[in-house]
């Protein structure tokens, strides 16, 4: 299925490319599918189990090293380049140039790399784009974000630099081009959006080392911020995306959805964001297991000024992290469950990793375990998050709780909770920018079709 749509999905592009480029004013209802990171060409080899573990390997050596990073900050945006990840494609200039894009809701700035060694055709290069501008020092735009610099009075450009969680950090030039997008809902339905803020020519680097990476294009950024692309976007600043099957390439497993709200029967749950952040902070209410609520103070998910605190729903993560007394209610409310089913964790993982996992293949019905509700602040968002989702298979036979301690860490991320996309499959998340709310919605299938 994978391959298929990919087909479709270039035949389509190349109709696109070669379609006259009209400008537009507004633009709603743009729906475009979610890539699975192993649905790229270069990433063909790779397997779901591979990703999870350089997640795994990458967010311990990030987290671990937290308290030496001069650079981080309480909003130092969590994402990890490479692993399990999501991605979208657009393009960019005139004439325009497929990019694919990795999906992040932790930082604001879209940017591209700089070019490939070798070069490839896909590579974006500013002088050949006949919409593209510079950014100077003196444009407002560069003067008022903190994220931005000049480069120096004697090239005048603005330019940008980001530190990363993980010891990363992208640095590169500012400046304006047309973004385009494929409405997949109408195949023939083509928007360009003029003068979007973006970086570009981004060197990646990972303490001495420079990388270009071919897997990795740039990063989409969605933040709340001014330069985020859904507030430069001529339309309602809101998006919603959906994933369902997480272990799956299929490239129609997902969708992420910009200017209009999805089409809900009645109203949708939501819950609000702390505004005055680079990343959305919400808070947690409760974690259930049906009916029966843990014993969990409330006041373990509040946003506490000048602390890393309070809850992020995380596109750059696999595994959920939630606060000692959190995780602690949770790790002991399974345990229960599976003695009660006669199972037992595996003891080594245990205590050498501090994995919960269950060996063997958990042949109940499904419907016999509880489903796991978190709720939210506000206006009743609630995620119901069934046993495959809790109790995920890291490899043929082996079920391990897709939760962690936040703790383990270090003492910057211990009152941080952090919901990555294992908890988020099958649900709609939708972020509303004029609203500042977040509604959350179950959705098996993600089945708001993009095909």
């Amino acid at each position: 299925m994978a391959s298929s749509f990919l087909s479709s999905f270039l035949v389509i592009l190349l109709l696109y490319i070669s379609s006259p480029i009209s400008l537009t004013q507004t633009l709603t209802g743009v729906k475009l599918p979610l890539i699975h990171r192993l649905s790229l060409p270069e990433n063909s080899n790779e397997t779901f189990q591979q990703l999870v573990e350089i997640n795994l390997k990458q967010l311990e050596m990030e987290f671990a090293t937290l308290d030496d990073q001069e650079e981080f900050s309480l909003e130092t945006p969590m994402i990890r380049f490479g692993g399990l990840t999501y991605f979208v494609n657009v393009t960019i200039g005139n004439p325009p140039v497929q990019q694919y894009l990795q999906v992040d809701t932790g930082s604001s700035l879209t940017w591209v790399r700089e070019g490939t060694d070798p070069p490839r055709p896909d590579d974006y290069v500013p002088s050949k784009s006949y919409t593209f501008r510079q950014m100077s020092c003196g444009d407002p735009i560069c003067t008022s974000n903190n994220t931005f610099e000049c480069l120096g009075p004697k090239i005048n450009l603005c330019g940008y630099k980001i530190f990363y969680a993980d010891g990363t950090q992208s640095s590169g030039r500012i400046g304006y081009d047309q973004f385009g997008f494929v409405n997949y809902e109408e195949p023939k339905s083509h928007s360009f959006v003029d003068n979007v803020v973006f970086g570009y020519l981004g060197n990646i680097v990972n303490g001495s080392r420079s990388t270009k990476d071919t897997h990795f294009y740039g990063i989409l950024g969605l933040g709340p911020r001014s330069i985020s692309l859904v507030n430069q976007l001529p339309a309602p600043k809101l998006f919603s995306y959906c994933v369902s099957n997480l272990s799956s390439a299929d490239v129609s497993e997902g969708y992420i959805h910009f200017g209009e709200p999805n089409d809900y029967t009645g109203d949708l749950p939501t819950t609000p964001i702390n505004q005055g952040y680079k990343q959305y902070i919400i808070e947690i209410q409760s974690i259930c297991l049906d009916k029966v609520c843990l014993a969990i103070d409330p006041s373990v998910f509040k946003h506490i000024p000048g602390v890393k605190s309070g809850v992020s729903i995380d596109t750059g993560a696999i595994y959920s992290y939630l606060p000692d007394i959190a995780y602690d209610a949770v790790e002991d409310a399974v345990i229960n469950l599976m003695k009660s089913k006669n199972k037992t964790y595996v003891p080594d993982l245990y205590k050498n990793k501090s994995l919960l996992c269950y060996d063997g293949k958990l042949d109940d019905d499904e419907s016999s375990y509880p489903t796991l509700i978190i709720n939210f602040v506000g206006g009743g968002a609630e995620m119901e998050i069934t046993r495959n989702v809790y109790l995920h298979e890291t490899s043929p036979a082996l079920h391990c709780l897709s939760f962690r301690r936040s703790s383990r860490f270090g003492e910057k991320l211990k009152k941080y909770t952090m919901l990555g996309l294992l908890s988020q499959q099958y649900h709609v998340f939708e972020f509303n920018l004029d609203s500042w709310t977040v509604g959350i919605l179950s959705d098996n299938f993600c089945n708001d079709p993009i095909l």
